[in-house]
């Protein structure tokens, strides 16, 4: 199984933060794949380089390039 990640470590990556819900960038610090035997998909997740407002990583499906592909997938 190859796994191909959307964005790469040190990117900036937009999310919208769970806690307070505004639109946050992050730099891309770390990648992991989770893997399931029952799940055909796996999902890759990222770690926030330094940010303390994300304390787990971020699905990739919840992550853009940028505020207006966020802004658009809203909405």
């Amino acid at each position: 199984m190859i796994l191909e990640s959307k964005f790469n470590i040190g990117e900036k990556v937009f999310t919208i933060d769970r806690e307070s819900l505004k639109v946050r960038e992050f730099e891309v610090y770390s990648i992991a794949a989770k893997v399931s035997k029952d799940d055909e998909s796996p999902e890759i997740e990222y770690h926030a380089k330094g940010d303390s407002f994300f304390r787990d990583d971020i699905p990739e499906r919840l992550c853009f390039a940028s505020r207006e592909e966020l802004m658009k997938h809203i909405g």
